[in-house]
């Protein structure tokens, strides 16, 4: 598993994402999530999806880095992945299932 310090950063950054997307407003009535995107999920999308919901207990193969990884490293791991498989940009059916694996 991560290091504490790793761990702790993975934490942090999963609860500021998780702020960032939740409404300011709380009189404004919650829309349903809806994709936007009309496009079909790309091969890399489908393929992340897949991957993380297969391993999702092993956040180095998750994040795609060694063990020895530094903290820097994780973290840029940890953007791009995030990015990826957001559900936003990622219209593939398991995406928020995948997305939300990431947060523990």
């Amino acid at each position: 598993f991560p290091d504490q310090e790793s761990l702790e950063w993975i934490q942090k950054a999963a609860k500021a994402n998780r702020q960032s997307t939740q409404t300011t407003s709380k009189s404004a009535p919650k829309s349903p999530k809806v994709n936007i995107d009309t496009k079909p999920a790309t091969k890399k999308q489908i393929e992340e999806v897949k991957r993380i919901i297969s391993i999702k207990s092993n956040y180095y193969q998750v994040l795609k880095v060694e063990r020895k990884a530094t903290t820097k490293d994780i973290e840029k791991s940890y953007k791009k992945l995030i990015l990826t498989i957001h559900p936003d940009r990622n219209p593939h059916e398991q995406a928020s299932e995948a997305f939300n694996s990431l947060y523990f």
